[in-house]
């Protein structure tokens, strides 16, 4: 099979796993809401559970191909692409991305704090340089710091949480006496089409690797990091088009906390303690990543993003794709 043939099939699983997941998590939300769930119990987990899907889903599939280099070179990827491209782009749109409330005192230490457990996760240290893999405990410890993350989330709204939920009791007696039939039926179309797509975009990246001799872990950084962050990317600028800054900053914060605690953490724990952190990750993702987290963390001083600052931001990607593929 040709290289045109094979990215064209990448391209074709990507989209499809990106719709199927828009599917899935479409149905659980009607689901959730139908159980009368609190809104924002849905809001932690299904819909931000649902733009990081198909890196998730993509993992799981990598290891099972024993490919697991490809999880890391995803989540490095991904996690770049968040914070210079998706912010950069999501910038244009708009003069300045304002934000309302304090990330400092929310979503930051969080977010920073998840990306120290990274490095210290990918980072040979001690008795373990000779070690290439994150563990099984490593694993269950940045598992342990997604739960941690959600008890906070949830306990923090709690005082809030109780008049939702009666409201939203109340609309389901009124509103929802029954769960229209389409939606488990889509609940369960969105999951084939997941695990499909996942599976044929792992498959197209293993051979495309294979054709053009660049390492899966390269390829994962940047093909695959930009088309799974699309969800990511749609409601970005979707937020800022209605001049909600606070989404799309959120929507960035909390992607990047999920996939290193837990598109890390699920696939390091089915890997069997063997989940591989590829070269390329410690010479130039881990770096760059690092660099990223201080030039988000430098911008967000006066709590907004202009629209400059996000051609800088796009500037930075530019390098790093440049640097990934040795064309800069």
């Amino acid at each position: 099979m040709d290289l045109l043939l094979l990215t064209l099939f990448l391209i074709v699983s990507l989209y499809v796993l990106i719709k199927s997941s828009d599917l899935f998590i479409d149905s659980a939300e009607q689901i959730g809401k139908w159980l009368a769930i609190p809104p924002f119990v849905i809001g932690v987990t299904i819909v931000a559970l649902g733009t990081s899907l198909p890196e998730l889903i993509t993992s799981l599939i990598a290891v099972s191909e024993n490919s697991s280099e490809i999880v890391l070179g995803g989540v490095i990827g991904s996690n770049i692409a968040n914070i210079l491209l998706i912010l950069g782009i999501a910038s244009l749109f708009t003069n300045s991305m304002n934000i309302s409330w304090n990330i400092f005192y929310s979503d930051l230490p969080i977010f920073f704090v998840s990306g120290g457990m990274f490095c210290f996760v990918v980072l040979p240290l001690g008795q373990s340089a000779a070690n290439n893999y994150v563990t099984i405990g490593e694993s269950l410890l940045l598992l342990a710091g997604y739960f941690i993350y959600i008890w906070f989330f949830i306990t923090d709204r709690q005082a809030s949480s109780d008049d939702v939920a009666k409201k939203d009791k109340s609309k389901k007696k009124k509103t929802n006496q029954s769960l229209p039939t389409k939606v488990p039926v889509f609940l369960v179309l969105g999951s084939l089409g997941i695990y499909f797509g996942a599976s044929y975009t792992v498959e197209c990246v293993i051979k495309i690797s294979e054709i053009i001799k660049v390492a899966k872990d390269i390829i994962a950084s940047s093909a695959v990091a930009i088309g799974t962050s699309l969800p990511e990317l749609m409601v970005s600028i979707a937020a800022v088009r209605k001049k909600q800054f606070d989404i799309a900053f959120g929507n960035v914060a909390g992607s990047n906390v999920f996939n290193i605690f837990a598109v890390v953490g699920i696939p390091g724990i089915f890997a069997g303690g063997k989940l591989i952190v590829p070269a390329s990750v410690i010479t130039l993702g881990l770096p760059y990543l690092i660099f990223s987290y201080i030039l988000f963390l430098v911008i967000m001083m006066d709590n907004k993003v202009t629209r400059m600052e996000g051609a800088a931001l796009l500037l930075c990607y530019a390098l790093f794709m440049g640097k990934l593929f040795n064309v800069i």
